[in-house]
């Protein structure tokens, strides 16, 4: 028997061909739904695998700190290290505001300690040690062969054991040393002013008026005895020394003569800026600042025979105001002003404006003596308002 024959018709493949069409479709769509979905989850996917510090919590914000940062400033050493990286060190705060203790403090360490501590509590942030008082003698134990010879050391305390108190209590240790107001009579005449004539020692007036030598900026031997102390004092760890009493005694006329050119020649100046570099570069060798006191009304006057800002360029300028033995007028530039008719704040104000003006570009530290406590606190507080933020008293 012959094998049924089967007919496909036309409605049997349309059917086939719509399934066909309808899987189709659906894996397009499920296609673009893969795609879409990637779309959606790749920029998120890509910030968290790559760590993105914009993806933060929802509603969350950093919080503000309300501490100010006291780290020190910095600065580049100008000479890198050997290994070749960058070297950071704290810029100097150059600020300060220095006390002088009396010559009593030096008894003894623990006086000293106590002197400091006052000083600390009382707002200051350095003390001023006087090392050499005008007529010569030192108030510290030092290995200067001239002082030692001739008696004039009135210390027990080394330089050292001086600034390393200071400095344990963290207060700034500046000294001062006055360098030619000194009339110490040294053995065969040295480091003195002599007599032209016979190389025998000058006296500002007769002995037996109580006339005195001075130490005399041409002498060889009285320059290597300042610059011994100036040595002495840096290297004990004073940071600051300021350096008073560069001046000439009051010569008369005919001790002019006695004396010889060298003390009549208008560039005898030379002798005094000769003598500030040679203390000067004994300071700075030790790492030491030096600072040049003056009185303010020579400077204000002219007749501060060392000020030279031309040759003394940026030097610390110390400009002592002295209210109480201030002249009662003053002459500047040929216009005298009666200064007793001044209160404290007007007489420090209009002394320290000619000074500014008298010494160029030489920076200006303040210093307040003769006055009573009551006036001592107006001139600082007049000194501060002036914009000085480094004084002393």
């Amino acid at each position: 028997m012959a094998g049924r024959k089967v007919y496909r018709t036309r409605t049997g493949r349309r059917k086939q061909n719509t399934a066909k069409a309808f899987q189709i479709l659906v894996i397009l769509l499920l296609l673009a739904a893969l795609v879409y979905l990637g779309y959606i989850l790749a920029g998120p996917l890509f910030k968290f695998l790559n760590r993105s510090d914009d993806i933060k919590p929802e509603g969350w914000t950093p919080p503000v700190s309300s501490e100010v940062s006291t780290a020190p400033i910095t600065k580049i050493q100008d000479n890198p290290s050997e290994t070749g990286g960058t070297v950071f060190e704290p810029t100097i705060n150059k600020s300060v505001t220095g006390f002088t203790l009396p010559i009593s403090s030096l008894a003894s360490k623990s006086s000293l300690e106590d002197a400091v501590d006052d000083a600390k509590a009382n707002g200051y942030t350095a003390v001023v040690i006087p090392l050499k008082l005008p007529g010569g003698a030192l108030t510290y134990k030092t290995e200067a062969e001239m002082a030692v010879s001739t008696g004039i050391v009135t210390g027990t305390l080394t330089a050292s054991e001086i600034a390393e108190t200071i400095i344990a209590s963290e207060m700034t240790p500046v000294c001062s040393i006055n360098l030619l107001e000194d009339n110490t009579p040294f053995a065969n005449y040295r480091g003195v002013y002599k007599f032209e004539s016979d190389n025998s020692r000058w006296y500002d007036n007769s002995p037996s008026n109580g006339g005195k030598p001075w130490i005399s900026p041409f002498d060889t031997d009285a320059q290597e005895y300042l610059k011994t102390i100036a040595t002495e004092a840096a290297s004990a760890g004073f940071t600051e020394i300021i350096f008073d009493g560069l001046v000439f005694p009051p010569f008369r006329n005919s001790d002019l003569n006695y004396i010889g050119t060298k003390v009549k020649d208008p560039a005898r100046y030379e002798a005094l800026l000769n003598v500030w570099d040679i203390v000067s570069n004994a300071v700075t060798e030790n790492g030491g600042t030096p600072f040049l006191m003056m009185s303010a009304d020579s400077v204000a006057q002219g007749t501060a025979e060392v000020l030279h800002p031309d040759r003394l360029g940026e030097t610390a300028a110390v400009i002592k105001i002295d209210v109480a033995s201030f002249p009662t007028t003053i002459v500047v530039n040929g216009t005298e002003t009666i200064l007793t008719d001044m209160d404290v704040n007007t007489r420090v104000r209009f002394i320290l404006d000619i000074c500014k003006d008298k010494t160029g570009s030489m920076p200006i530290y303040p210093y307040i003596a003769g006055l009573t406590q009551s006036d001592v606190s107006t001139a600082v507080d007049t000194v501060v308002e002036m914009g000085y933020s480094s004084y002393f008293v």
